[in-house]
């Protein structure tokens, strides 16, 4: 089951950041920022039975979505490759999405982004959308990308708890 962050007052659960770099366009380069490992909840939390310790804050099998429009190719630069990082593989793209996967538990070192994921598409900047569902994180908020949808001028990340 998946709940949303406002079910669990006082909770502070882990969300992942995208972070796109345009200036190779075609080629869309997101990078990802990863939280370290949850240490635990405060008192508020609701599954207070529940072991709250992580070990790694990537688990293999974590997957992040990107969409947009007009996608051509999609691809994991060598960086996202390692697997002290995820070890992160395309397992699936069309022309409106591409979807990675972590195939190794991992923590990255802690404030610093990794990538690149790599979308190729000659359509406009525009407001797409993108997904983290994971072990400890689920998350979905907007970001720029290849669209026809203007870009929008707040994101408002959507955070999940996966439990």
């Amino acid at each position: 089951m998946i709940a949303a962050l406002g079910d669990f007052p006082g909770a502070d659960f882990p969300s992942a950041t995208v972070i796109v770099n345009t200036d190779s366009l075609p080629n869309w380069q997101y990078r990802l920022l990863i939280p370290p490992p949850l240490d635990g909840f405060d008192g508020t939390d609701p599954n207070a039975g529940y072991s709250t310790q992580a070990e790694v804050s990537i688990h293999a099998g974590d997957e992040f979505t990107l969409t947009g429009i007009g996608i051509r190719s999609a691809s994991v630069s060598a960086e996202a490759t390692r697997p002290q990082l995820g070890a992160w593989v395309l397992t699936e793209f069309d022309s409106e999405h591409a979807s990675f996967r972590a195939t190794t538990n991992a923590t990255p070192p802690a404030g610093v982004p990794f990538g690149s994921f790599i979308l190729v598409s000659d359509a406009p900047l525009g407001s797409t959308r993108w997904a983290y569902m994971g072990g400890d994180i689920g998350m979905s908020s907007d970001t720029m990308g290849p669209s026809d949808q203007p870009p929008a001028s707040t994101a408002s990340p959507q955070r999940h708890r996966r439990h």
